[in-house]
């Protein structure tokens, strides 16, 4: 497949002929004791307009940093349609390289496992009438999974580089130590 696609072939590639926001994402991490990070690129169908979102935390899975690409996004599309009371958009197609978050978010039960209580927010987006469909898409073959990938890894970075751990860790135990 050739690295660059238009929408168009995005949408035709994956089947996609109705949906109300596209979300193309990815994580980066390795384990809980490491920082972790994510990016995502949405699509409005009606405006067309894109935005780009990216965060990192200073602890925590790569399935978690998969997963906060795609809940960063929604929870800012969940704020801004709940302020007109009312949910303006419903089909929402998420494409990622994660196979766990592909088959996870294909799953009808995903009340159990270390993710679970993260899980539940997408459930409850589903309460709200979200329709959330999930795609996989190989590694590094969705330009915009590729520039995700890169927001992930450089947000990551960022949090590796931010703090001096030990020059934290020491601040931490010397805070209010009993002389």
């Amino acid at each position: 497949m050739s690295t660059s696609q238009t929408l168009n072939q995005l949408l035709t590639l994956f089947d996609i002929k109705d949906y109300d926001i596209l979300l193309v994402g990815d994580g980066s991490g390795s384990t809980w004791n490491r920082p972790n990070g994510w990016g995502c690129i949405s699509i409005e169908q009606a405006s067309l307009e894109r935005k780009v979102w990216y965060g990192a935390s200073n602890a925590g899975s790569s399935n978690l940093a998969e997963i906060m690409a795609y809940l960063q996004p929604l929870m800012w599309f969940a704020h801004e349609q709940l302020k007109k009371e009312s949910m303006q958009f419903k089909q929402v197609h998420i494409i990622t390289d994660s196979a766990y978050l592909t088959n996870k978010g294909k799953s009808s039960d995903s009340r159990y496992g270390v993710d679970a209580a993260v899980w539940q927010s997408f459930s409850h987006f589903k309460s709200f009438g979200l329709n959330l469909h999930w795609h996989w898409a190989k590694r590094n073959s969705v330009e915009l999974n590729s520039l995700a990938d890169y927001l992930s890894k450089t947000a990551r970075r960022h949090m590796e580089d931010l703090f001096d751990q030990e020059d934290l860790k020491q601040k931490l135990y010397s805070f209010n130590e009993a002389e």
